[in-house]
């Protein structure tokens, strides 16, 4: 057994002494949050364009995310071997996917804001991919992650005012934190 394993196998048998036996993080419940509404209460438009506002909404925070972390990586290490790695795929397709779904999506006039949110997020993830494409093509110099950086950083805190726990899009998910249980179950 490696370190590593061992670390994990601790943690697991210290969770039923940090979480109450009715934590959900006990349970194995899926990663997605229930949708906290009520459905004879919320027509069914709202409840339509919620669920498919939620998936991109989540390949959206992935993508910021990988971007984050390989902006992180290209500039402690001055290279762009990190911006090389499959993960820049990886976010491009994400992101390619969540762009066609979001196309596909229909907002009630309300909702309408929110979706242009999460349009403007994507796009702003995109210029965010374009910029980590073009300091990997440029060889010849230390790669300039200013334009990606900047992108990103407007793009996340567009998704942080699109965020909305109905839906189950939140930017964090505290739900298996060992603090959650303490706060659903008082």
């Amino acid at each position: 057994m490696s370190a590593s394993d061992r670390r994990f196998s601790l943690l697991d048998a210290a969770a039923p002494a940090v979480h109450r036996v009715t934590c959900e993080s006990l349970r194995g419940e899926p990663d997605e949050p229930p949708l906290d509404l009520d459905p004879n209460r919320v027509d069914e438009a709202v409840m339509r364009y919620g669920l498919g506002a939620r998936g991109v909404y989540a390949d959206l925070r992935r993508v910021v995310g990988q971007v984050g972390g390989l902006l992180i990586l290209a500039q402690a290490s001055g290279r762009r071997d990190p911006l090389d790695s499959a993960a820049l795929a990886q976010a491009e397709e994400t992101h390619a996917g969540a762009c066609d779904r979001l196309a596909a999506i229909e907002a009630p006039g309300r909702l309408e804001p929110h979706r242009a949110g999460l349009a403007d997020a994507a796009r702003l993830a995109g210029l965010a991919l374009a910029a980590l494409r073009d300091a990997r093509a440029d060889a010849d110099r230390r790669p300039d992650l200013g334009k990606a950086s900047e992108a990103v950083t407007r793009a996340y805190a567009l998704l942080q005012a699109a965020s909305d726990s109905r839906f189950g899009m939140t930017m964090v998910d505290f739900r298996h934190a060992c603090c959650s249980c303490g706060a659903i179950n008082r």
